[in-house]
């Protein structure tokens, strides 16, 4: 044989074998990819069923708390928030509202709804961020328990007081609370409020378990003020300031608990795009916050450090492999449909019938952890049976589509800046029901 056509020989064998060996490893992805996803739901499940909260459930005395609220451009939703907070049925409490230099009516809003009661305290600042602000409430804060409440938030009679319990433990330094879409009327919010159940209910009470839990949300979340004060106050140094102040008191030897009864409504984004905004700054947040505490791998022992791998793989690694994951469960159920079209049979053992009977257990073990959380939020669970695949099919890769973006300005430099949602305001008739 001529050495060019030697040479041509050896290459389109090469080329060959190259496919093959890829073909195989994208294979492979997907198989890791669907028994990851059933290992989890079936782990997340199991831990969450041995959740004990181990913290007493009685103080001597109650703590004094200080409720702070930070914000910016909040008019239309601001004074139903206070009126929830200032409706708690917790006796020794304060409201210090912290102004960021809004430049709408948020100022004069509240002073005409609150400007004689001397439980609402008001201060104001140039606009310098939500860090800045929460910084500067804990500044001045005289009483032992801050329990932070976004200003679009409205919390239930009793969630102070439940949210408090778990200090009764003076090693637990920071409590997250329960967060519930308040407008849930749009397939796009009733997507975000079986995602904020399921996290809860299933997801917190995990992590809660292993002493792993990753953020206080901003929403509703408590913090013990000296223990915040002894690592240094919120920073700047990520978007997502409420997990990187949850893992500093974690590394710094404290616990954070979390207290499924202390209740609050938050506004989720109603359209796409304000969505895309805000999961970016939480994605990209959350990244800038597992690189800086990068430490916290090797610092936390297997059950404290479980939560991180599970941001770094479920979070990060198999959004961006979901695509792959997509087109080989298309290959493999066009080539079942072929053959069940052209009446073809298989010996032995059909993969692509396995990778349909894969794909189908993910989405069986999706919809029994959110059955399950819904039931322990008394919520309806039969209309989960239809929205979670809708879930899988139309909301997932919106939120891949946001780890791209992040993972893309982490690479670039291009920071997302804190991206401020349109408030759009909730009924004022419309109360969270204490529990």
């Amino acid at each position: 044989m001529p050495p060019v056509g030697l040479a041509a020989s050896v290459f389109k064998g090469l080329s060959v074998a190259a496919i093959g060996h890829g073909i195989w490893i994208l294979v492979a992805m997907f198989w890791v990819c669907v028994f990851a996803s059933v290992f989890r739901s079936a782990l997340l499940l199991f831990l969450a069923s041995r959740r004990d909260p181990i913290y007493p459930r009685t103080f001597a005395e109650p703590p004094s708390v200080t409720v702070v609220v930070p914000a910016y451009n909040e008019e239309k939703v601001i004074v139903e928030t206070l009126r929830s907070i200032l409706a708690s049925d917790y006796e020794n409490l304060t409201c210090l509202v912290v102004d960021d230099g809004s430049d709408d009516g948020t100022l004069r809003v509240i002073s005409e709804a609150f400007g004689t009661d001397p439980r609402v305290q008001v201060f104001s600042q140039a606009n310098q961020g939500k860090w800045r602000a929460l910084n500067m409430a804990f500044q001045r804060i005289e009483t032992e328990i801050a329990v932070c409440v976004d200003a679009d938030t409205r919390i239930s009679p009793d969630a102070i007081r439940e949210i408090v319990r778990p200090f009764a433990d003076s090693k637990v330094a920071a409590v997250a609370g329960t967060v519930v879409v308040a407008n849930a009327s749009g397939l796009l919010t009733q997507f975000q409020s079986i995602e904020y159940i399921t996290a809860q209910q299933i997801g917190r009470r995990a992590q809660d378990h292993l002493n792993g839990i990753m953020v206080v949300p901003g929403a509703l979340g408590a913090w013990r003020v000296e223990a915040v004060r002894d690592v240094g106050l919120y920073s700047n140094e990520t978007l997502t300031e409420d997990a990187d102040l949850t893992i500093w008191l974690r590394r710094g030897g404290y616990r954070v608990a979390y207290a499924e009864n202390a209740r609050s409504q938050t506004e989720a984004p109603a359209d796409v795009r304000s969505l895309l905004k805000q999961r970016l700054r939480w994605s990209l947040g959350n990244l800038q916050t597992l690189w800086k505490h990068r430490g916290a791998f090797v610092e936390f022992g297997p059950r404290r450090v479980l939560s991180m791998f599970d941001m770094v793989f479920f979070g990060y690694l198999l959004p961006l492999l979901s695509p792959v994951v997509d087109l080989i469960f298309l290959y493999f159920l066009f080539g079942l449909l072929s053959d069940w079209y052209s009446g073809q049979t298989t010996d032995g053992i059909d993969v692509s019938r396995l990778a349909v009977f894969g794909m189908a257990a993910v989405q069986a073990m999706d919809i029994a952890v959110a059955w399950i959380a819904h039931r322990r939020e008394g919520r309806g669970t039969v209309r989960l049976l239809y929205l979670i695949p809708l879930m899988n099919m139309l909301y997932r890769p919106l939120l891949y589509v946001t780890v791209y973006r992040a993972l893309w300005s982490a690479l670039s430099g291009k920071l997302a800046r804190w991206n401020k949602l349109r408030r759009l305001g909730l009924e004022p008739k419309r109360e969270v029901a204490a529990r």
